[in-house]
C-alpha cells in the first residue's frame, strides 16, 4: 500500500490559507511561548484552554463562560492589562489554573490555532513528530531567534529555558471545536 504525504510548513499564522487546512492534519507549535503555556496549564489541571485571536474576543468569551474562566495572554511579550495571567509558562502553576477554564490570546500562537481550526488529526501526525526530533531545541537556540530575543528584551528571557525543556510533561493537548483539552483516555 502506497501513501502520499505532503508536509507544508508555515512560520507565521498570516501565511496559512484556511482553505488549504480544511480536512488536513495540522500541528501547531509555538514553542516561544503559547504551546508551552498550554501544555503547562493542562498538565497542572486546567479544564480547557480556549484560544482566541483578539483581546476583545477574550473578554467576550470569558463573560459567556462565567466565573471560573481566567484571561491569559500577551501582546509584545507582556501581560495584557486586565488579564489574570500573562504568557509565561511559570505563571501556569497548579494553584493558578487547576479546575479553571482559560481564555488565551497571544501575538502568534492563538492566531495559529485559529488558522488551523479546520484541520483534523490522524496517523500522519507521527511524521510531524519525527520531524520535530531532527533539531533539538535549547534555550540558547531559542535566544537566537527573533521571538526569543524579543523576550530577552522585555526581561522575560528566563521563559526560554522552560520552553526548551522537552518532555517536561507526558501530555499532548488536543484541540477540538476550538477548545484545547487533555486527550480523553
Amino acid at each position: 500500500m502506497s501513501t502520499d504525504m505532503r508536509v507544508s510548513v508555515r512560520f507565521a499564522p498570516d501565511e496559512v490559507d484556511r482553505s488549504e487546512t480544511a480536512g488536513t492534519t495540522a500541528v501547531v507549535i509555538d514553542v516561544v511561548r503559547a504551546t508551552s503555556c498550554i501544555v503547562e496549564a493542562i498538565a497542572n489541571g486546567a479544564r480547557a484552554v480556549h484560544p482566541v485571536v483578539s483581546v476583545d474576543e477574550a473578554f467576550a468569551l470569558r463573560a459567556s463562560l462565567g466565573g471560573d474562566a481566567l484571561l491569559c495572554g500577551e501582546r509584545r511579550g507582556l501581560r495584557i492589562d486586565g488579564f489574570d495571567l500573562g504568557n509565561s509558562p511559570a505563571e501556569f502553576s497548579q494553584a493558578a489554573v487547576s479546575g479553571k477554564r482559560l481564555v488565551m490570546t497571544t501575538t502568534n500562537g492563538t492566531r495559529a490555532f485559529a488558522a488551523a481550526a479546520g484541520a483534523r488529526l490522524d496517523d500522519a501526525a507521527a511524521a510531524a513528530a519525527d520531524l520535530a526530533g531532527v533539531h533539538p531545541v535549547t534555550a540558547d537556540m531559542l535566544a537566537g531567534t527573533a521571538a526569543g530575543q524579543a523576550l530577552v528584551d522585555v526581561g522575560l528571557g528566563s521563559d526560554l529555558a522552560l520552553c526548551a525543556r522537552a518532555d517536561r510533561h507526558q501530555i499532548v493537548p488536543m484541540m477540538y471545536d476550538r477548545v484545547i483539552t487533555a486527550p480523553q483516555r
